[in-house]
């Protein structure tokens, strides 16, 4: 693993901040390029892009902290603020920016299924892209195997998520593209459930070649596969009450 890369001798920058920042820095461009193709407002775009980054870094930070780790940021209370060492869980990050942009959303007048389409193939993407810093960190390790593409002798379970979300969001894309022949793409917030139900599934399958210690809960699944989950019965449910609105192209 690099979990550092080596300016010089003595200066050093922690690989899992430096993929992070660019892989934000690359999302707010491809936001911006996104609003402008897709005619619209390109400032709500930056407005949403920054709340959903303040609250999803809140969000994953805190629940770390409370989930993963609770005796060790007791014990040492100022490691709560060393970010740049890792230490973020993604559904807490997304549920907390979910809801900070939705909550923004609504009290702007705005359909938040509209935007959630518009930032689905970007969330996939980044998503994939940053769990590239995890591997080069080494943490979100698989578990023992002699796979010929095993690392370290372990399953690399972050490429296993880099690779899966790429294509989702590829597949995005793709479906985005074509909604004029897709009449299910034109219902709004149904290309951001897709992308949540193909999110979660390989969330799932992933968690079953990790072996991490975060805790387990009923059934010996980590609490990352409950949610995945539960999230998707929640999509099915959402999916099927608004079929309705599926109009024949």
């Amino acid at each position: 693993m690099y979990p550092h890369l080596h300016v010089t001798e003595s200066i050093s920058l922690p690989t899992y901040l430096v993929v992070m920042s660019l892989v934000y820095c690359g999302a707010l461009l491809w936001v911006v390029r996104r609003a402008q193709r897709l005619e619209v407002d390109r400032t709500r775009a930056l407005d949403i892009a920054l709340i959903l980054m303040i609250g999803g870094f809140i969000g994953a930070r805190l629940f770390h902290v409370v989930w993963e780790m609770p005796d060790f940021y007791l014990a040492r209370p100022l490691d709560l603020f060393k970010v740049w060492q890792g230490g973020f869980v993604f559904y807490g990050g997304a549920l907390t920016a979910f809801v900070s942009a939705a909550w923004w959303l609504k009290r702007q007048g705005e359909n938040w299924r509209r935007w959630a389409d518009f930032y689905a193939p970007v969330v996939a993407i980044s998503y994939g892209l940053g769990r590239l810093g995890c591997f080069f960190n080494g943490c979100c390790y698989g578990a023992a195997c002699d796979l010929p593409w095993s690392v370290a002798g372990r399953h690399p379970t972050p490429l296993y998520a880099t690779g899966w979300e790429l294509i989702t969001g590829a597949l995005l894309l793709w479906a985005e593209s074509r909604r004029d022949q897709m009449p299910w793409v034109r219902v709004p917030g149904h290309l951001f459930m897709i992308w949540v139900l193909a999110h979660a599934t390989g969330r799932f399958i992933m968690e079953q070649f990790r072996a991490d210690d975060r805790g387990l809960m009923p059934l010996g699944l980590s609490i990352a596969s409950w949610i995945s989950l539960i999230l998707v019965i929640l999509v099915v449910v959402d999916i099927r009450r608004q079929r309705s609105k599926i109009s024949p192209s």
